[in-house]
C-alpha cells in the first residue's frame, strides 16, 4: 500500500464519522459501522472467549 493510499482512505473514514486523528493517535469512532464498511469478519482469526477469574 502506497501513502496516497492509506491517506486517502483515512480521509474518507475521517468524512464518515468513522474514526478521528490526534497527535498521531488514531480513534475508532464507530465500531460496527467500520466493521460492516470494511466487510470484516473476524472467523478466521480463531478467537475464542475466555473465562474471566
Amino acid at each position: 500500500m502506497t501513502g496516497v493510499h492509506i491517506n486517502r482512505v483515512l480521509k474518507e473514514m475521517r468524512g464518515r464519522g468513522l474514526i478521528t486523528l490526534h497527535r498521531q493517535t488514531l480513534v475508532v469512532k464507530a465500531w460496527d459501522e467500520l466493521i460492516r464498511a470494511s466487510e470484516f469478519d473476524g472467523k478466521y482469526l480463531h478467537l475464542q472467549k475466555r473465562a474471566l477469574g
